[in-house]
């Protein structure tokens, strides 16, 4: 979590685009189920999945 605060501060200012350093801070695995379905593996366990809008 060091690394993600080193990155987002105290949280005041809002991200304003994506952060490559954050993600893989956070972010353990993506499964890719099909083109449109994967899910997301955080360092923490938790689990999302999501469907791609076509």
């Amino acid at each position: 979590m060091q690394a993600v605060r080193g990155i987002i501060g105290d949280g005041s200012q809002p991200l304003t685009e994506f952060d490559d350093a954050l993600f893989e801070a956070m972010v353990e695995n993506v499964i890719i189920k099909s083109t449109t379905e994967f899910e997301f593996i955080f360092e923490s366990g938790q689990r999302v999945k999501a469907k791609a809008s076509k």
